[in-house]
């Protein structure tokens, strides 16, 4: 499980996401083409900071320090995209309801009057002790309350019995620093930092 500790987004300026998917393609001259999922899709991000004065330098640097490189993982919400298309006022009391892996399909409960968008950014905790972060693959509207079978890549995880704690809003993703570590740029008056980072599958 991830420590809790989430990135200070209050200092990001450019925070990219990237979904990687892991495949093996072999291409024929007929133009068709045979694709095999080698494993799982993971997230990856860069994230530049804003110039820093230096008790914010010195906490985001703390942050990093905290890390212990590749050893402790933190937690991270797609910056650009905080909340859906359709904004709704929170998540207290949402459910997972169902999840069908091989559907890649999601179904929720007491979602209020919601409307999900493709795209929208979407998390929950699982049962295996991590985060399924992925997006809604269609617009579709709640009805009385629930919001069933929803479409969703990357495929969703078995969610925790208890505490699934399913996200619209800032929907959160584990992450690892990746290896070598980017320096901080620190001046007499000019301090940034920069990494990146690659999510931690917990299925």
């Amino acid at each position: 499980m991830a420590d809790g500790d989430i990135l200070p987004e209050l200092y990001i300026y450019e925070m990219p996401w990237r979904l990687n998917e892991r495949q093996g393609v072999r291409m024929s001259r007929s133009g068709f083409s045979q694709v095999t999922m080698m494993a799982e899709p993971f997230w990856a991000i860069e994230v530049i900071s804003t110039w820093l004065e230096r008790p914010d330098f010195q906490t985001f640097d703390g942050f990093l320090t905290d890390r212990q490189g590749a050893a402790s993982t933190f937690l991270a919400s797609r910056h650009s995209m905080p909340y859906g298309i359709v904004p709704v006022a929170s998540d207290v009391g949402l459910t997972v309801t169902a999840y069908d892996r091989a559907a890649r399909t999601v179904s929720f409960g007491s979602t209020g009057a919601w409307t999900a968008t493709k795209g929208d950014m979407l998390s929950f905790y699982t049962a295996a002790g991590g985060y399924w972060c992925g997006q809604a693959m269609e617009t579709k509207a709640a009805a009385g309350s629930a919001m069933t079978a929803l479409k969703v890549y990357p495929p969703p995880f078995e969610p925790h019995a208890s505490l699934a704690a399913p996200r619209r809003i800032r929907a959160l993703a584990e992450f690892q620093l990746t290896l070598p570590l980017a320096m901080p740029t620190e001046r007499a008056d000019e301090r940034r930092v920069s990494f990146s980072a690659n999510q931690i599958i917990r299925g």
